[in-house]
């Protein structure tokens, strides 16, 4: 409950901006005073609303409304400052990332702000990661949505907790002090460096930036082609870290420490900290950390002999990640990532129980049961965030998850042996490019088949409400069915549905008819013929819009 709370209070932050502090304060005051005048009214209200949980919601709330207002704030004071010249002191906390006529960094002050770094390329000296720096240049404050509905920059930097951009002549930067950051940090950094270096030396281009997603989630070497057939036939996840990649990691750790006849619980602590690791190289993104922390809540589960409970260990992902920045709500790999897994853990069951009387084989069974359980959940979101409903999901990732798991086995082997023998690592990446290849191959084929790709409009909030309600009973009246252990209540519900034969026959056209009028009104699909083009100069746009009919 603490977590609701949390993202409520987020929310209200954000979108409302407004503090619900004084709001709380009035209701909590209004509700002790009707206990105190009304106490025959106590033992009812005790049985709706327990204490613990109202003071656990409502000061988690406070909390993070207080927090997000705190940061809007201080992300606005700051904007204040466009196109003016500033002067700070700065630690450099990315490696240099190369443009077309600039070199990026990412800077941190001793105040925690982040900033975008631009220098020109025609400069010879290039800032090193650890490198505290004294800067003087010009402020330059993220733009918002500049179309109804677009890409939001200033949102989208937000979520990785930068405040906005500096461009600085490399005269203007006098570099203090080298090497400063901690030495975990730096091995993590070097690491990530030596296995990009090794991947690009020993791989063609395309296929040595498709591994560094796969492996690392780095999206930096993919072109923006390959990124669009990936989205367009559902394949997206591939190149996010997510819990496959870290499942594997668990397993080869694990598998490798008990050859070497490393006890259990030594070899579960040991894991933990390669996760946390793996981490820190893969630049903490929302999905790597979801997948990680649930990994070692779980090793965690294993040393202290607990079972594991899946919501608390997904709200605990959750908490921490919006703890460390408030935004990651905002970041589709956030939503995605969480969203996926509470889709597997409220649809999966039924979803493989239906799919087991269709006597399929059991292989076969996970796979679709995983994909359709995800995608059930994600569907509205991917209309929202990406105006894209794709039904080639379960053809996709049929040919794709076995293929993946060999990827990434063989890729984390190609690198542990590349910095042993360089030979043997030449001879691996042969079938390493060949199966990258094929993974290509099979994103470009599904999202070529066009008529399973359908661009829709962005659907209404009360329609999404409908179709999450349709779903989560559907879903919920069929655990009713099919489970063996029910609640007195539960049990009540479904003697009636029983009962009432007519009532039920009724409830059922009527759901099925709603979700119909839910989906003509999400399916508001764009015509293949329109096209819209938008040019901007900046002051001023202009819209045409062409029908290739007419």
């Amino acid at each position: 409950m603490r977590l609701y709370g949390f993202i409520l209070g987020i929310l209200t932050g954000l979108y409302l901006k407004i503090s619900i502090a004084l709001f709380f304060l009035i209701i909590w005051i209004i509700y002790i005073i009707f206990i105190i005048t009304k106490k025959k009214y106590k033992r009812y209200l005790k049985l709706v609303f327990k204490k613990k949980f109202i003071i656990i919601f409502f000061i988690s709330m406070m909390i993070s409304n207080i927090y997000i207002i705190y940061l809007e704030k201080r992300y606005n004071d700051f904007y204040k400052l466009d196109g003016e010249d500033i002067i700070l002191k700065a630690k450099v906390i990315s490696n240099k990332k190369e443009n077309d006529y600039t070199y990026e960094y990412i800077i941190i002050t001793n105040t925690g702000r982040k900033f975008l770094l631009y220098t020109r390329k025609t400069n010879n000296v290039v800032l090193e990661y650890g490198d505290i720096i004294y800067i003087k240049g010009v402020y330059s404050k993220p733009e918002g949505s500049r179309n109804y509905k677009g890409f939001n920059y200033a949102q989208y930097l937000k979520t990785k907790g930068i405040c906005g951009s500096i461009n600085s002549e490399i005269n203007n930067i006098k570099v203090l002090d080298r090497n400063t950051v901690n030495k975990i940090s730096t091995f993590c950094n070097k690491l990530k460096q030596e296995c990009q270096n090794r991947i690009n030396n020993l791989l063609p281009k395309e296929s040595a930036g498709i591994l560094m997603g796969v492996l690392f989630g780095e999206k930096t070497g993919i072109n923006e082609e390959t990124i669009l057939d990936f989205q367009e036939s559902s394949l997206a996840h591939i190149l996010a870290v997510s819990g496959a990649h870290v499942s594997y990691i668990v397993l080869g750790v694990v598998f490798i420490l008990k050859k070497f006849n490393v006890r259990k619980r030594c070899a579960y602590f040991i894991t933990i900290f390669i996760l946390i690791l793996f981490m820190i190289i893969t630049g903490f993104t929302a999905s790597v950390t979801r997948a990680c922390i649930m990994g070692i809540i779980l090793l965690f589960s294993k040393i202290l002999y607990r079972k594991i409970d899946l919501w608390n260990s997904i709200s605990i992902a959750v908490l921490i990640t919006l703890i460390l920045n408030p935004y990651a709500i905002n970041d589709v790999g956030f939503i995605l990532s969480y969203g996926g897994v509470i889709g597997i853990i409220i649809f999966g069951k039924n979803v493989a129980d239906i799919l087991t009387k269709m006597n399929l084989n059991s292989k076969l069974i996970n796979l679709i049961n995983i994909t359709l359980a995800v995608q059930i959940f994600l569907i509205p979101i991917m209309m929202v965030k990406f105006n894209m409903l794709s039904f080639n999901f379960v053809l996709s990732n049929l040919l794709v998850m076995p293929l993946l798991g060999v990827i990434i086995i063989l890729g984390f082997i190609f690198l542990i042996i590349s910095f042993k023998s360089m030979t043997l690592a030449n001879f691996l990446a042969i079938f390493l490019n060949v199966f990258i290849k094929f993974l290509i191959l099979i994103a470009e084929a599904c999202s070529d088949i066009t008529f399973l790709n359908i661009k829709v409009v962005t659907p209404y909030t009360f329609t999404i409400i409908i179709y999450y309600l349709f779903v989560f009973s559907s879903n919920y009246l069929y655990s009713l069915y099919i489970s063996d252990y029910l609640r007195v209540y539960e049990r009540k519900i479904l003697e009636n549905l029983k009962r009432i034969k007519i009532k039920k026959a009724i409830t059922i056209i009527m759901c099925i008819f709603l979700f119909i009028i839910c989906i003509l009104v999400i399916l508001k699909k764009i015509p293949k013929n329109l096209k819209v083009n938008m040019i901007d100069v900046g002051q001023r746009r202009l819209h045409i819009y062409t029908n290739t009919r007419e």
